[in-house]
């Protein structure tokens, strides 16, 4: 690159090798040179007359390794500090990552407060080094007069002095507005201004700086999370897998700074790119990103094109479009206004106590597509199966048809929600399965045939063969716990710490289990104990639900269905809660036995794809008729499982009470299990070729 750097005012280069100068010292104690200005002013390190001794650089170095407070604690905070970079929010090979590490270890190390006009200062700076390398005539010839006057580009930008062409109006909203204080930060602070960035078209370069720059604790609190890399280019490679999208006109709605933008194919004619978002900031780096890439468009244009406004309440619409995509805000806080809006405006606001931003996008977006345009949007995976979504459900099965979904798991850092890429085409005939392609990191299926679809929830993640096996267990329902079942969650101590113990306080003291205390047939008690009084307790269910004589209690957040028979009236934590079935054809050994199967741990994972087991998705598990001779073979079964012949006299004090007995062997168990898993796999009508499909899926799922 050209002179666009200014000369840092070093030492020369010192002749005497027994002497260094600032810059040098600088490398040998691997500090940037602000840092070294710092402590020298700051009275930290001593310059003699003739620069800094070789001895007393070496005592530096040998304090540094020591950890001396006064100089290590600005390095260390770039380990423990408030800023995290999302580098996979630039492509693996960008060149541009270093120089954004480097300026945010820089803040941290320099303990910066980010104010607003240093942001600006920065992201301008960024900026200039990006527009500097663009070939244009009005870009070089600024380039030879900051040369002839012998200073920096960006400070004669900063200073309104200087002319860059289309950028000179694309740059004004993001300029600082106290130029003195930003002078002072140039002199200051180089390291922070004069990276060496280079342009790569489909690197959102100045997003990823401008998120860096942000305080940790200040995007968690306003859910600021970024789309990585790689996610974007598979929602944008879904829309134009086909190869016909140059005439299509695109618009992400909540564009942010452009990354979905900056994925688009480079001959997709910027005529037909749109974008929106609320963060002014971003949509002005989002403009000036795009025209770096597309270098024959004015900033009028631009400005049209790259609106700032809010999507969902803004009176005034770009149009219908071919394709939309994006990353939709999720879980947006509204303001009184703008909700009474969205209620009076969208179908999916409902009646929910709080309205969705993700399912205000996708309404909006399907009421802007064109007839067959097609949406691609990153949204959470519990819009499948969630019961708060049933609306946004029923709108996409009415106007559209999915044609992708793509299961991409917890891919934002930060936040445990699964994620997917949802792909869906307008149409007025409604959803139909047949044709669908589905994607999860391991594998990829065509749906062959049109399954019916409820609102209730989508369950598209089975291949044909998978979903005849679901149909099959269905077909062989014959009851369900729903109205035939009391349920109660375990005790809510509100002070584990105050009110659990983990022996006997008192005589009144009795065993109390959690949820990892429970497994397949069995749990453990004496890890923890407490005084029974409902009273004390932040949540308790009616005594009657412990004391009942037998019952079943199992985990509640989990992905497995984990099952136990109790019937010493054992008490539970909310982790850990209560079924007692009322189905008088089935005995409570036999749903036991089901509800431990392989069979319905396969028609849950495939049903609900949850990580809680909650009553709903029991009170649908459908349960078949069972004769009375063979629920005698299960009950049978069970009974050898649980080795309950040989349970503890009930005078055996709780500590040494199991009600899992471990006298059983290991093998011997799991040699039961399957031969009650067989039994279960007839009652279902299972062929050889589905039971073996369900072994294998089950295979990795711990039995017992």
């Amino acid at each position: 690159m050209k002179n666009i750097y200014p000369q840092y005012p070093l030492f020369p280069e010192s002749d005497n090798d027994e002497y260094l100068n600032l810059m040098q010292l600088c490398r040998e104690l691997s500090i940037s040179y602000a840092t070294g200005s710092n402590w020298l002013r700051l009275g930290k390190i001593t310059k003699s007359e003739q620069g800094f001794s070789r001895r007393y650089v070496e005592q530096l170095k040998k304090d540094l390794n020591e950890q001396d407070l006064a100089l290590k604690s600005r390095r260390n905070k770039r380990l423990s500090g408030g800023r995290k970079l999302y580098v996979a929010y630039l492509p693996k090979y960008s060149a541009n990552i270093e120089p954004v590490v480097s300026i945010s270890n820089f803040l941290t190390d320099e303990d910066l407060e980010v104010t607003d006009e240093l942001l600006r200062t920065i992201l301008t700076g960024a900026a200039v080094s990006l527009i500097c390398q663009q070939a244009a005539p009005e870009i070089t010839s600024a380039v030879a007069e900051a040369e002839r006057l012998g200073k920096s580009v960006l400070e004669l930008v900063l200073g309104r002095q200087i002319k860059l062409g289309r950028f000179t109006r694309l740059l004004e909203p993001l300029l600082p507005k106290d130029i003195n204080r930003a002078m002072i930060d140039l002199e200051n602070y180089p390291e922070l201004f004069y990276q060496d960035f280079h342009q790569e078209n489909q690197a959102d370069t100045l997003g990823f700086l401008y998120i860096s720059c942000q305080n940790l604790g200040r995007r968690k609190a306003h859910g600021i999370y970024y789309t990585p890399t790689d996610v974007v280019v598979r929602a944008v490679n879904s829309l134009i897998a086909d190869g016909n999208y140059h005439d299509k006109a695109f618009i992400d709605p909540c564009c942010g700074t452009g990354n979905f933008l900056m994925q688009l194919p480079d001959d997709i004619p910027f005529n037909n790119i749109y974008g929106n978002d609320l963060d002014e900031t971003a949509i002005v780096l989002a403009r000036i990103s795009m025209a770096l890439k597309y270098p024959e468009v004015s900033a009028e244009m631009l400005e049209s094109h790259l609106q700032i406004s809010n999507y969902l309440t803004s009176i005034f619409k770009l149009g219908e479009f071919d394709c939309i995509l994006g990353n939709p805000p999720w879980g947006s806080i509204f303001s009184e206004e703008e909700e009474k809006f969205i209620r009076e405006n969208f179908i999916c606001a409902g009646k929910c106590r709080h309205p969705e931003s993700f399912e205000l996008f996708i309404e909006e977006a399907i009421k802007e597509l064109k007839p067959e345009g097609t949406l691609s949007f990153v949204v959470p995976e519990a819009l499948l199966n969630v019961k708060s979504h049933k609306n946004v459900r029923e709108l996409i099965m009415q106007e559209t048809n999915i044609s992708e979904i793509e299961y991409i798991g917890d891919v934002f850092d930060g936040v445990q929600c699964p994620a997917i890429i949802l792909k869906l085409s307008k149409s007025s005939k409604g959803i139909n399965t047949r044709g669908m392609i589905i994607r999860t990191p391991k594998r990829e299926f065509v749906i062959g045939r049109k399954r019916p679809v409820t609102s209730d929830g989508f369950s598209f993640n089975l291949d044909d063969s998978e979903y005849e096996i679901i149909r099959q267990i269905s077909r062989c329902g014959r009851y369900t716990l729903k109205d035939h079942a009391s349920f109660a969650l375990g005790i809510v101590t509100g002070n584990n710490r105050e009110l659990l113990s983990p022996a006997p306080r008192s005589s009144a003291s009795e065993p109390i289990i959690c949820g990892t205390d429970i497994s397949r047939y069995g749990y453990e008690t004496g890890r923890n104990y407490v005084e029974f009084s409902p009273e004390r307790f932040q949540q308790c269910c009616a005594p009657e639900f412990f004391r009942t004589k037998e019952k079943l209690i199992y985990r509640f957040i989990s992905k497995r269905l984990t099952f136990a028979y109790d019937n010493r009236q054992v008490l539970t934590l909310n982790s850990a809660n209560i079924l007692i079935p009322d189905i008088s054809e089935l005995d409570i050994m036999c749903v036991l036995a089901l509800l431990n199967s392989r069979i319905l741990q396969f028609y849950f994972w495939h049903s609900f794809n949850s990580c809680k087991v909650l009553r709903s998705h029991l009170e649908a598990l459908p349960l078949p008729e069972i004769s009375d001779d063979e629920q005698a073979v299960i009950r049978a079964l069970v009974l050898r499982l649980t080795n309950m012949d040989n349970l503890q006299p009930e005078s055996t004090p709780y500590l040494e009470k199991q009600v899992l007995s471990t006298d059983t062997d290991s093998k011997d168990r799991e040699a039961l299990y399957d031969e009650l898993d067989l039994h279960i796999a007839n009652l279902y009508g299972l062929s050889r070729k589905q039971y073996a499909l369900i072994r294998e899926a089950t295979e990795k799922d711990c039995i017992l």
